[in-house]
């Protein structure tokens, strides 16, 4: 299973910036732990081996499918900014 998230910005002039993040997963029958929301308690992370509820705020910020997208978006965001500055 895994988890997506997109981030797009369109300019006026239709250029677009596109990222995408991804987290793969199992998902559980039961719920583990108290954190998170939505399908964080039955979404177990092998990497960890926690659910994403079970994670800390930090961990799950540095791997989550939007904190994956967040961070790529940014990337391609400062690249596009460096381009236009040239």
């Amino acid at each position: 299973q895994r988890q997506m998230c997109i981030r797009d910005r369109v300019y006026p002039d239709g250029r677009m910036i596109q990222a995408r993040g991804e987290a793969h997963g199992e998902l559980l029958r039961q719920a583990h732990g108290a954190g998170g929301f939505g399908y964080d308690p039955i979404f177990y992370y092998p990497p960890a081996g926690k659910t994403f509820a079970e994670l800390t705020a930090g961990e799950k910020n540095q791997v989550s499918h939007r904190a994956v997208a967040l961070k790529l978006f940014y990337e391609k965001l400062c690249q596009e900014a460096e381009y236009a500055d040239q």
